[in-house]
């Protein structure tokens, strides 16, 4: 390859890598790049400065300092003077370029092997064979620094970036990869763009397992003639931005320790929603069990009723046969009143009816079989006591509705105060959840209102029957007491008519009077026990309705405690995920930002610090603003003969 084409190469390979930097001017500046020519191993055998002092100020003399040797000026025919490592230039005010030869180590070691077919061999023996190839360039970072990281010291290294570049021609090689470098295939070559940055890991202190930043560039390929043109590495210890503000990670802290708080606050209000949610499940359930026991008392006192409703109705016929019967039994007396002279075989008769009338209305003792009188206090006993206890168990019911109605609005407060604490950008998947659940228990409440105002119904009819049936009653208690009295009476008057008839006429008279109470007690109690009837068939129909209504509640309580079981069972999930996320993500995350950033934080801003103070290769004033950059250029790997002849 000729010189104009390595120049043309040369060119191109820089334009396209080197960073540009801002610098401050001060009396000029020295801008230096530093050519080492590297043979095929990547040992340097020659150093080359060329240097560009920045006359900005247009000064007459330009005074620097220099450890080079063999100057020369590379742009003009300026003058210089040596005085030591004093370099006096006429610059007449114009810009100096000019170059010089180093004896000092580079900075940054490079080190080439090749490998062919899996076994290490020299450029001489790799050059023109064929077969699978291996590649690698390794850089080592000699400008090591004692540093001091959180009061103790440390080994960091200037932050240099090593950016490597060469080129294949495809129709010798194929298959062409490249590790820690970009492959650029224009179809009749490839160009390897490689990025290495040695000694970064150790400045960081991050372990490879971890982050592995890359110190070596490895490329592959199959080749039928190999050959390896120069590979031109561009170094600068430009890494970092210079208008970094490390000052911001502090704020990085603060809003960790932030998401740490609200993080807990979080995991607090769900294990808050937990407790609530399981309350309020158990309190479902302790309604839901109350409720069956409602339905099967409705279903129960329902079934019962239909058979006081039958004696009911027994009782209301037997009593108008009774007022028939009182009446007749009157009418006779009165017959008898008029014609006593005719009846007296009749008074033996009439005593024995009016005492098996007597023994009806009276409870027999011998037998212990109840009368009728008492046979219709129990049954007013038993109404009033179905009443209460259908008054008591409405009324347990609707304390239950407001028990939970205080939970449930209890819970939506806790739930509401946790979604005021969380942030509606970045936990907007909790918040939705949250506001479900809030939605759900206030559906619940309104369900529970309804079923309040339906019992307050219920109690409203239950009462207006209650104080219907208590008037019914006390009309057949006192009915049933006015014909146990007339039938005493009606007995007694013909016990007496019977032991003595001389005072029959007498007797009859009180008898007379007597039937005639007993007529109106047995209309009174006709007149009751049909009352009774009809309201006992409006009872009837109200037990009925109940039935179905506390069955309907009952299908609607087996929802809810489902789904309050339901609501349990995700909170516990959620506030175990909550749990889970917060040992397993926040935490981690927190110690991580808290320990490991902080490290690397800080060993950063050393490294930029160590950046910035890397200025110059060769000497320089300190007044002078410097600027440096490294250019490695490898020789290349041909056939013997062939690099004879380039």
């Amino acid at each position: 390859m000729n010189n104009k084409k390595i120049t043309k190469l040369t060119s191109t390979l820089l334009l396209s890598t080197m960073l540009a930097y801002t610098t401050p001017i001060l009396a000029f500046t020295k801008e230096e790049t530093v050519y080492s020519k590297i043979n095929t191993k990547g040992e340097n055998y020659k150093t080359i400065v060329s240097t560009h002092l920045i006359n900005d100020n247009e000064e007459q003399i330009l005074n620097d300092l220099t450890d080079l040797i063999n100057l020369e000026n590379t742009n003009g025919d300026e003058e210089f003077k040596i005085d030591g490592e004093n370099l006096i230039w006429n610059a007449n005010g114009s810009d100096i370029y000019y170059q010089g030869e180093s004896q000092k180590e580079l900075p940054i070691e490079c080190k080439i092997k090749y490998e062919l077919n899996g076994e290490e061999v020299s450029a001489d023996e790799i050059a023109g064979k064929s077969g699978n190839v291996k590649i690698t360039i390794e850089y080592k970072n000699n400008d090591e620094h004692q540093v001091t990281i959180n009061g103790r010291k440390q080994t960091m290294y200037t932050p240099f970036t090593a950016i490597c570049m060469s080129y294949f021609d495809n129709s010798q090689n194929k298959n062409i990869e490249a590790k820690n470098a970009k492959v650029i295939n224009d179809g009749t070559k490839t160009i390897i763009a490689g990025i290495a940055m040695p000694g970064m890991n150790e400045s960081l202190n991050i372990s490879n397992t971890k982050i592995e930043i890359p110190s070596k560039v490895e490329i592959i390929m199959e080749t039928s003639k190999f050959e390896q043109n120069n590979i031109i590495t561009f170094v600068t210890p430009k890494i970092l931005d210079e208008n970094i503000s490390f000052s911001k990670l502090n704020e990085l802290y603060k809003k960790v320790d932030e998401i740490k708080n609200v993080s807990k606050q979080i995991e607090d209000g769900a294990n808050a929603l937990k407790e609530g949610t399981t309350e309020f499940s158990e309190k479902s359930q302790e309604f839901n069990n109350g409720m069956k026991a409602l339905e099967a008392g409705t279903d129960k006192a329902s079934n019962s009723y239909k058979e006081i409703n039958s004696g009911i109705n027994q009782v209301t016929a037997g009593t108008k046969e009774l007022n028939t019967g009182a009446t007749e039994l009157s009418n006779g007396l009165t017959a008898l009143g008029e014609g006593l002279s005719s009846m007296p075989g009749n008074i033996n008769k009439l005593y024995n009816g009016s005492s098996a009338v007597l023994a009806g209305l009276n409870d027999n003792k011998e037998t212990k079989t109840p009368g009728l009188v008492t046979g219709v206090n129990a049954l007013a006993g038993s109404l009033n006591e179905t009443i209460s206890n259908l008054e008591t168990s409405l009324n347990t019911m609707k304390a239950s509705c407001e028990e939970g109605i205080t939970k449930l609005t209890q819970t939506n407060m806790a739930l509401n105060s946790v979604i005021a604490t969380l942030n509606s950008e970045t936990q907007s998947a909790q918040i939705a959840t949250l506001k479900q659940i809030v939605k759900g228990n206030e559906e619940a409440i309104k369900e529970y209102n309804t079923k309040i105002q339906y019992i307050d119904v219920q109690l409203k009819e239950l009462n207006t029957k209650k104080t219907e049936g208590k008037k019914d009653i006390q009309k057949i208690t006192s009915g049933m007491a006015e014909v146990q009295t007339g039938v005493s009476q009606i007995t007694s008057g013909l016990s007496i008519l019977n032991d003595a008839s001389s005072v029959l006429p007498e007797n009859v008279n009180k008898l007379v009077q007597g039937s005639k109470k007993l007529a109106t007690g047995t209309e009174n109690l006709n007149k009751g026990t049909t009352a009774l009837s009809a309201g006992s068939k409006q009872m009837e129909q109200g037990l009925n309705t109940l039935k179905e209504s506390t069955t309907i509640l009952t299908n609607g309580s087996n929802a809810l405690t489902e789904g309050a079981a339901t609501i349990n069972i995700g909170s516990i999930e959620l506030a175990q995920g909550i749990t889970t996320f917060n040992q397993e993500a926040i935490n981690k995350i927190c110690e991580f930002v808290n320990s490991d950033i902080k490290d690397i934080a800080l060993r950063a801003e050393k490294l930029q610090e160590l950046s910035e103070e890397y200025k110059n290769f060769s000497k320089a004033n300190e007044n002078t603003a410097k600027e440096v950059k490294f250019i490695l250029i490898s020789d290349s790997v041909k056939e013997k003969e062939e690099n004879e002849n380039e």
